[in-house]
């Protein structure tokens, strides 16, 4: 009876901290810094992968985890929450170019698009797929 008392003690005294930790990273602007937010639209049904690729001021990003074959090296693949994902950058980065190409379980193209972010304005970029 003891143990689960302090157990529940204990787990009400992390949820208070998580809730505290969740409440200044909202009120410090919401992301931890270099991290950006890709929003990607015109998203359809027939896309099952996103194959990212990215340039940091204007030079192509590395990426030490490249899909096996990748043409590009540089490049990562998003297969879950298609719509919304974030990326690290480094500090002192001034800009990012992202290119988003959707293929279907074929691997073909079906739609594409591109975007860039002056990072000086802000965390989020907006990727149309067309």
């Amino acid at each position: 009876m003891l143990r689960k008392k302090l157990a529940n003690r204990l787990l009400g005294k992390v949820r208070g901290l998580a809730v505290v930790g969740l409440l200044l990273l909202a009120s410090c602007g919401g992301y931890p810094s270099g991290l950006v937010i890709v929003r990607v639209s015109g998203l359809v049904s027939s896309i099952t992968e996103l194959l990212v690729t990215m340039q940091l001021d204007g030079v192509p990003a590395k990426n030490t985890r490249a899909p096996a074959g990748a043409a590009d090296p540089s490049s990562f693949l998003v297969y879950d929450d298609m719509q919304r994902f974030g990326v690290q950058v480094p500090a002192g980065t001034a800009s990012l170019t992202i290119t988003i190409v959707g293929h279907n379980t074929a691997l073909e193209t079906v739609r594409m698009g591109s975007a860039t972010l002056d990072l000086s304005q802000g965390s989020e970029v907006e990727v149309p797929l067309q």
